[in-house]
């Protein structure tokens, strides 16, 4: 499962960043150690809405492994209904254990409601 997980969040850490999108009048507000929502009616642009910020955290200098993208709906996903949900950042920090407590890392979870009790 762990070993699911890695490759999917390796997947999109190497996929060219969202650029060339219609830009959105929106900016997702951040403050460290918190938590930012983007909630919005099916098909407003929420998805692109979070690729458009990675892509700009990539322009600014972020490196690509200190940003952690999943969309829980994904159908390889499936399973992780039934786990803890931590083993979204145990799998992470096996792929990057240098990251660990050192460095901030940007987490995106596109349609989170598909884990239950998130």
């Amino acid at each position: 499962m762990i070993e699911c997980l890695k490759r999917i969040i390796s997947e999109h850490q190497n996929l060219e960043p969202a650029g060339g999108l219609l830009p959105r009048r929106v900016a997702i507000g951040s403050l460290p150690g918190r938590v930012s929502v983007v909630t919005g009616v099916k098909g407003s642009g929420k998805t692109t809405l979070l690729r458009q910020r990675i892509h700009q955290l990539i322009e600014t200098g972020v490196p690509r492994e200190n940003i952690l993208y999943l969309n829980l709906a994904d159908d390889r996903l499936y399973w992780l209904q039934h786990e803890n949900p931590d083993l979204i950042l145990e799998a992470y920090f096996e792929l990057h254990p240098q990251k660990r407590g050192s460095e901030t890392v940007h987490c995106f979870f596109d349609e989170a409601q598909a884990l239950p009790y998130w």
